[in-house]
């Protein structure tokens, strides 16, 4: 939708069955309109949203029970609004967040900051700017695989070390990460 600027006006919806796609709104700001939501039993998924600079209008999310996947937002500058997330029961991908075409401008994943586990496959791949993987510091449990590649920023003794960190039921792959480190 190129028009759409705002989620404002829609009723106060504390729970969410089924899928939540925010997805290729070219012109919408931010989330604010989705802040009553406190768990969705489905899919969120946040994609192609060229001016979405924050998600802090999901800041009261405690639960995903599918897949959360965050990719392709060019202005999207935090995840802080993603702060109350402690369970995300599929594959939590935070993928080609990277160059001018998808994101340039998001460097840390410290609104996850209170994420414990994840179900399904971890993926942090193609972030350009991407340069602490500390918001994710109390994440115990991948219950997937683990794959941490091509985030052009990222200190890749940090990757290696927040590897270790986790325990991961599949498979572990962390590879091409710093290729520009240290990043301005």
């Amino acid at each position: 939708n190129t028009s759409l600027t705002s989620l404002d006006g829609l009723p106060c919806i504390s729970s969410l069955e089924g899928t939540l796609a925010v997805n290729r709104n070219t012109s919408l700001l931010d989330l604010d309109g989705l802040s009553c939501i406190s768990t969705v039993d489905g899919e969120l998924s946040i994609s192609d949203n060229a001016d979405l600079s924050s998600v802090d209008g999901l800041s009261n999310i405690t639960s995903v029970r599918d897949n959360l996947t965050i990719e392709l937002d060019p202005s999207l500058t935090s995840l802080a609004g993603l702060s109350s997330v402690t369970h995300v029961g599929g594959i939590l991908a935070i993928e080609y967040l990277d160059s001018l075409r998808y994101n340039s401008a998001l460097t840390t994943l410290e609104g996850l900051s209170l994420l414990e586990s994840v179900e399904g496959d971890l993926r942090i791949h193609s972030n350009n700017a991407l340069n602490s993987l500390g918001g994710l510091a109390v994440l115990g449990a991948v219950g997937e695989d683990l794959l941490v590649r091509n985030n052009a920023c990222l200190d890749p003794a940090e990757a290696e070390e927040f590897a270790a960190s986790v325990d991961v039921g599949g498979e572990t792959t962390v590879e091409n990460n710093g290729v520009n480190y240290p990043c301005d």
